[in-house]
């Protein structure tokens, strides 16, 4: 969390190899790549954290820009949504069924989300692609949409 009572949401962390075989963890930020090698290799939640440690140092000290990342207000009250989606009815009664992909995670996706409690007192909630979101909120959206809001990293569906 910042000083400032705000969450950051990362860009993803991609797990990868380098010429030479090493583990390494990418991050795409809008103008670069940016490539973490730690020796030898780390559990994926040990490794996803120290690199968003680098990442949060960085972004303090300039090194990246905060266009790459995501701020939003710790108490997720302070985040307006659609009504509908409130009330959970889902995001096609508010702006159409084509809309944000339109089919919904599978159930065990969605419950099999690991928690996060990065930099809030909050229940977070990581998906796949490394984003996290607060559980109700990542929970309603993703009976609307398969699809990472931030990303467009797709969650299994029913049909699939």
């Amino acid at each position: 969390m910042e000083g400032d009572g705000r969450v950051i949401a990362y860009p993803p962390i991609y797990e990868d190899t380098n010429r030479w075989g090493d583990l390494v963890y990418r991050v795409r930020l809008s103008d670069r790549t940016e490539t973490f090698l730690f020796g030898d290799p780390l559990p994926w939640e040990e490794a996803q954290a120290r690199v968003q440690e680098i990442l949060r140092y960085g972004l303090r000290d300039g090194r990246y820009s905060a266009r790459d990342f995501y701020f939003y207000p710790q108490h997720h009250n302070d985040v307006q949504l659609p009504r509908a989606v409130v009330d959970g009815r889902g995001l096609e009664d508010s702006y159409g069924q084509s809309c944000f992909g339109g089919v919904p995670a599978s159930g065990e996706a969605i419950v099999g989300l690991p928690e996060n409690f990065e930099g809030s007192n909050s229940k977070l909630r990581m998906m796949p692609c490394s984003h996290s979101f607060h559980e109700q909120c990542i929970f309603n959206w993703l009976r609307v949409s398969h699809i990472c809001p931030l990303c467009r990293f797709p969650l299994p569906t029913e049909q699939q």
